[in-house]
């Protein structure tokens, strides 16, 4: 089983990969490895589409990284998760103010209102109020909805978005918890709705469709001295197979079947 898996682990191209969210803002930072492989798939032109990590995937471009370690991960066993999110700065007069100068796009309605053909629906409820539907135009069913990038660059304007996190029993936490504006579930997404947002470049806002593999390969450490050198894919490639191999007979590996929840990456 550990060799079935080792084997999804490749050396790509970086101009072979593509992402289906935005990139985030921020700088370019150096760094010595690529710690863990990227997950991915290959889709149907032959490149591959990344499943997530999309900043550091761009700082990683733009650091001058020639190729990654992606794990190639067969679709089937993809999962997409969509939470809802919690919403900060972002309140109900800036919704209707969005709404009223994108009419064509999107539509606030209340909630089991009938979604026009064409739309997909989010669910958006502030406090003390009653929760409001938001209908969004998708007619061409293109990756993201172009109300939904609207909505998000609206939101990241304005303040920002988390994922929602379930505080029960915890109260009396010492952290400083944030109090959100509003609450947000959007539509659910497939992955051919990402692989078409990678294909259209009609992408995504980061981080709100989280995915994830039944299996995991982690801490590669691969030196990003190798990725940026112009030895072909197939050299570098071999030197991630004797890296394998190596911490394989030095008894530097660890294989766990079942559930594995990392709280920090």
């Amino acid at each position: 089983m550990k060799d079935d898996i080792f084997g999804q682990v490749k050396i790509v191209p970086i101009s072979q990969i593509g992402t289906f969210e935005w990139a985030e803002t921020s700088a370019a930072t150096d760094q010595e490895v690529v710690r863990h492989p990227f997950l991915a798939i290959r889709i149907e032109d032959g490149s591959f589409l990344l499943l997530g990590e999309t900043a550091v995937f761009e700082n990683l471009k733009r650091f001058g990284v020639k190729h990654l370690p992606l794990q190639i991960c067969p679709s089937g066993q993809v999962r997409l998760a969509v939470g809802r999110l919690e919403i900060v700065g972002f309140d109900f007069r800036d919704l209707t103010r969005l709404a009223a100068q994108h009419p064509e796009q999107m539509a606030l309605e209340s909630v089991g209102s009938e979604i026009p053909e064409g739309c997909v629906s989010a669910l958006i409820e502030f406090p003390e109020r009653e929760p409001l539907a938001i209908h969004m135009r998708h007619s061409t069913r293109l990756g993201c909805p172009v109300p939904l990038e609207f909505l998000f660059r609206s939101i990241l304007t304005k303040g920002r978005y988390l994922p929602e996190v379930e505080l029960a029993g915890s109260s009396d936490t010492p952290l400083k918890v944030v109090v959100p504006s509003a609450r947000l579930t959007i539509p659910r997404f497939s992955l051919d709705d990402l692989i078409n947002a990678s294909l259209s470049e009609r992408y995504f806002p980061p981080g709100i469709v989280r995915a994830s593999a039944g299996r995991r390969v982690l801490n590669v450490d691969f030196p990003t001295s190798v990725l940026m050198s112009d030895r072909s894919t197939a050299e570098i490639e071999s030197f991630l197979r004797d890296l394998i191999i190596y911490r394989e007979q030095t008894c530097k590996t660890s294989f766990f079947e079942g559930q594995l929840y990392l709280l920090n990456r």
